[in-house]
């Protein structure tokens, strides 16, 4: 009698499955009247950092791919008005490297530079890393502090979405059948910045064990200033706590953790212990509002 051979569900292969088909849109209008048609059966492919490899360990059945890379309006960081865009097939790399980013939005700054290596920010895009919605992803812990909008394209038009409506859960946002994020804006603040994105990993290949990004936006006044944090591994979706400078001015930094420890939720899995999770959120909000506004 032979031996019964049970696959692995994370059996990693080094083939893809085979596709239904595969288009290359050379236009925004070309993508959205594909996607349209296609509904539930598309799969965007723009860096492929996380797409390639679920279809490698078969996550993803027979799909149809559409490669959104060479669509130029969903490319490139510009300035317009109070606000930075950032088209949706930007690379990680791109963002690291822009002198807009590092003058104008520090903190996105920071957080690239923790990203991955330099082989997946060349190839990782600012969108994948959203739509991808892994409760683990470093851009939205900077892109929510920042108070960001998501813009959305379809057949039947365009519109934005603020940033912290757009996840759902899990590896899932509100993205409709049809719909592709073109880019994401994000407003500039007016005043001085104080920043800083701590993110606890075992390796920076991996996935973050924790993240959190904190900043400080002065005011116009003296002593008028707005805090907030967010935290990423710690709950089903990224998690923002905005204005928590009363709490601070309240309690210090232990008022701060009180309203934290409400929220976050973490889990046991291969890279820490829900236990150890909390710890670091403990650990990593100290840290930050001591360097931040000089309290512990």
């Amino acid at each position: 009698m032979s031996e019964l051979k049970v696959e692995s569900p994370l059996t990693f292969r080094t083939t893809l499955p085979e596709l239904e088909g595969y288009f290359r849109p050379k236009s925004l209008d070309e993508a959205l009247s594909l996607l349209s048609e296609l509904g539930e059966r598309a799969k965007i492919y723009a860096g492929g950092t996380d797409l390639l490899i679920d279809m490698r360990l078969r996550n993803i059945g027979n799909k149809v791919v559409v490669d959104i890379k060479e669509i130029n309006e969903l490319r490139g960081i510009r300035e317009e008005g109070d606000s930075i865009f950032i088209g949706a097939t930007t690379t990680i790399h791109e963002i690291k490297t822009s002198s807009l980013i590092a003058s104008r939005l520090p903190l996105l700054k920071q957080v690239v530079e923790r990203f991955a290596d330099q082989f997946i920010r060349m190839r990782a895009t600012v969108g994948g890393n959203l739509c991808n919605a892994s409760p683990a992803a470093d851009t939205p812990l900077a892109l929510l502090i920042y108070g960001s909008e998501v813009e959305i394209a379809s057949v039947a038009g365009r519109k934005r979405v603020p940033i912290k409506d757009f996840f759902k859960g899990v590896k899932r946002t509100i993205l409709a059948p049809g719909e592709l994020v073109t880019g994401v804006r994000v407003p500039v603040p007016q005043g001085r910045q104080r920043v800083k994105y701590l993110r606890f990993d075992r390796s920076s290949e991996d996935l973050m064990i924790v993240g959190i990004a904190g900043a400080v936006f002065e005011g116009r006044e003296p002593g008028d200033f707005e805090f907030s944090l967010s935290y990423g591994a710690v709950a089903p979706t990224p998690l923002l706590f905005k204005g928590l400078q009363d709490a601070y001015k309240r309690g210090g930094a232990d008022e701060v953790l009180k309203i934290v420890k409400e929220k976050v939720s973490p889990i046991s899995d291969v890279r820490a212990s829900k236990e150890y999770r909390m710890h670091l959120v403990e650990v990593g909000t100290r840290l930050i509002i001591k360097e931040l506004l000089g309290g512990v």
